[in-house]
């Protein structure tokens, strides 16, 4: 349950993240960043918010899944970064909405991956105490 919980924490700071920024003038702010040089880019900040609330739910669920020993999300990660290479190497580099449309659709391969697999094979131990990071006293 915690996991999940984490999981509607991230996604709320990512929904509370794209509000704001679709309230504020968004060319403004990107203009005080960036100089004058990124005009009208300022539609980008709700997919870049959006696509940063995607990497973050993807390493959720890949920590998660190393905690308990299981490395297949880590394998389908990287199957999904080569994807990700070799597809917008090849097609989908004409404008940044194709690159982060195909960042964003690779990233959410993984986290309904990862979610998928956290529903059907929950971690209920670890298998290591040594693995924690945790200490139980002060020295």
């Amino acid at each position: 349950r915690a996991l999940w919980r984490a999981a509607g924490f991230v996604l709320a700071l990512g929904v509370v993240g794209c509000v704001v920024g679709s309230l504020l003038d968004a060319d403004a702010v990107v203009a005080s960043v960036g100089g004058h040089a990124f005009d009208g880019n300022g539609s980008l900040v709700i997919a870049c918010l959006a696509l940063g609330t995607v990497w973050a739910l993807a390493q959720l669920w890949l920590f998660s899944q190393m905690a308990g020993d299981d490395t297949r999300l880590g394998m389908l990660t990287w199957v999904m970064v080569a994807v990700e290479l070799v597809v917008g190497w090849l097609w989908w580099h004409d404008s940044v909405w194709q690159v982060v449309t195909l960042a964003a659709a690779c990233a959410g391969v993984v986290v309904v991956a990862g979610a998928w697999r956290s529903r059907s094979r929950r971690v209920t131990h670890i298998e290591d105490a040594e693995d924690l990071l945790v200490l139980d006293h002060t020295s």
